[in-house]
């Protein structure tokens, strides 16, 4: 069996030196030192461009070494993304080519000619034809999806295919969702129970797809980057980079994929709600987010030409990281404190776009951060987070 191994590791911008520190310490070294211990062992690594320069700027430029050493060896096959971890279908065509090239910009800088990225790692796996396209005229090879992608329901993926997304060039790898998530499963603790589900699958006979966070190895799931080595060492289990298994797919399927995340379920889709997560119509907070965002995108042309623009451009960019919408949801995860880091950064924004935005436009803007702040507070004073949709 090929494993084809995708690690998605990203920080936000405003993470604290204390939290990076214990990730670099649990996670993203003993990675390395696995891979650097086990030539044999391939992978295909999404770095956005945010925890890049978290790296450089905290003194973990160590890091960025081994992942160009490793990368030099031929062991980490490196992905392209965009920088600030955004919610690419919910966003205008500029700013989904802007947060790519900004993404490839940084990476470039640090990994030189060892990047040289033919797959993309869209943040939270999310997807829109829009997305596909702009990707596919960007020049990438390859997408990463889950594999609810594929037609709105899950096991249907026959991993032994090739596959390409209708009206591009670009073909797409599925992740089996239901192995990849073993890994930050709290119940996972021996090598046989990933074995089980192999065969409970029956898909993986010939080649694993999966994809998930590199910090479920060690940091948020403590025994799993020991798991994950000890499956390297399983008899007949070898690794590829996603690249290479173009090498080994002939029959090819042309597909139009479902609009979804690694998290979309079944119902949601059918339900026309694949974005929940980050953007449900009955969660009172999401709709105030995604209208205080649509604010501070085309408050922008009011500083187009002024020496502001490049202040609030830049913490715009960082302010559109999907976390604070999905720490909005309240399914399971809700945390008011997370929300309130994405609005500081907007209110960072507009503080310099009322330098030379109209009244009318400033006071639609205060009424929008003052009804989400109300809010925000009535369901933490009550320990209360209501929603009326039911899935």
């Amino acid at each position: 069996m090929y494993w084809i191994n995708i690690l998605h590791i990203y920080q936000p911008s405003w993470q604290s030196k204390q939290v990076l520190d214990k990730v670099v310490k649990e996670s993203y070294n003993p990675i390395l030192d696995i891979l650097q211990k086990n030539k044999q062992i391939k992978i295909s690594l999404n770095i956005c461009g945010s925890l890049t320069e978290l790296l450089s700027n905290f003194g973990y430029k160590e890091v960025l070494q081994r992942i160009k050493y490793l990368s030099q060896r031929g062991q980490i096959e490196l992905l392209g993304s965009a920088k600030y971890h955004p919610f690419l279908p919910l966003l205008p065509k500029e700013e989904i080519i802007r947060q790519i090239k900004l993404n490839e910009e940084t990476n470039k800088n640090y990994f030189g000619k060892y990047w040289k990225p033919e797959g993309f790692f869209s943040p939270e796996l999310a997807y829109s034809y829009k997305v596909a396209k702009i990707i596919d005229q960007l020049g990438y090879k390859y997408l990463v999806l889950d594999e609810i992608s594929y037609n709105g329901d899950l096991s249907q993926v026959n991993f032994e295919k090739s596959y390409r997304i209708k009206r591009t060039k670009l073909k797409v790898f599925f992740r089996n969702r239901r192995i990849s998530n073993i890994f930050f499963d709290k119940n996972f603790s021996k090598k046989e129970q990933f074995q089980d589900l192999l065969s409970q699958d029956q898909r993986a006979d010939k080649f694993l797809f999966t994809a998930f966070d590199g910090e479920n190895l060690g940091h948020h799931r403590q025994k799993a980057i020991y798991l994950w080595e000890e499956i390297f060492k399983i008899q007949n289990v070898h690794s590829l980079r996603a690249k290479d298994v173009f090498n080994f797919l002939s029959e090819e399927e042309i597909i139009s994929p479902i609009e979804s995340t690694w998290a979309s379920e079944p119902e949601q889709i059918k339900k026309g709600i694949p974005f929940i997560l980050w953007n449900n119509p009955s969660n009172s907070v999401h709709q105030l987010q995604w209208q205080i965002t649509k604010y501070a995108l085309s408050g922008l042309k009011y500083v187009r030409n002024s020496p502001y623009f490049e202040q609030a451009r830049l913490i715009l960019d960082k302010a559109l990281a999907s976390d604070q919408y999905w720490w909005a949801s309240a399914k399971p995860w809700w945390n008011p404190v997370l929300v309130e880091k994405g609005l500081a950064l907007f209110l960072d924004v507009f503080s310099v776009l009322k330098i030379k935005a109209p009244k009318k436009y400033i006071k639609k803007v205060d009424s929008l951060i003052k009804e989400l702040r109300q809010k925000v507070y009535f369901l933490t004073k009550t320990n209360k987070f209501e929603i009326t949709e039911k899935i």
